[in-house]
């Protein structure tokens, strides 16, 4: 079960939302403002940050019980449709499943999240994240998941029936 925990963890770490760069600078290669460096966040885009945290958080809890119930058909309201992130978490899932494995008690937690670009229907975010708990349960016992460590991550969200999905990640 150890082995397995690793993968996930590294599977869970390559595909989650779960979110974080905001210490570089802005796309035009600037230095962050004095206020930006001293945690002063103007009121519009704390808002922004506390509306894609909430997004975010959201995505992983559908996430989190896909893998603890083992319904790789939850994915579907995480991911959009025909994306490679959503086939690769399926796929992940499914395997679990095949092996009786699951994930309980999954929570990956946003050390930091910037919105980089906005498109109507499409936000991308810059975000750092990790998995912070989460207990990987098969016939053979139970094992904590460790606590990776941060990854760095642009997550593009679509809309999609209405809703934020996730359309693709890719390192930042």
């Amino acid at each position: 079960m150890a082995a397995s925990a690793a993968v996930l963890v590294s599977a869970l770490s390559s595909s989650a939302p779960d979110p974080l760069a905001a210490a570089r600078p802005d796309a035009g290669g600037t230095a962050p403002s004095p206020s930006k460096r001293a945690g002063v966040v103007p009121a519009a885009r704390a808002d922004d940050e506390h509306r894609w945290r909430a997004v975010l958080t959201g995505l992983d809890d559908l996430r989190a019980r896909a893998y603890a119930h083992l319904r790789p058909a939850l994915l579907r309201r995480v991911y959009a449709p025909g994306s490679r992130v959503l086939r690769h978490d399926r796929g992940l899932l499914l395997r679990y499943r095949q092996r009786g494995l699951r994930v309980v008690g999954l929570r990956v937690g946003v050390l930091a999240l910037r919105e980089h670009a906005r498109r109507e229907g499409r936000v991308v975010l810059h975000v750092r994240d990790r998995v912070t708990a989460g207990t990987m349960v098969g016939a053979t016992g139970r094992r904590r998941l460790p606590v990776d460590a941060a990854d760095a991550r642009a997550i593009t969200l679509r809309r999609s029936h209405g809703r934020w999905v996730i359309s693709e990640v890719a390192p930042a």
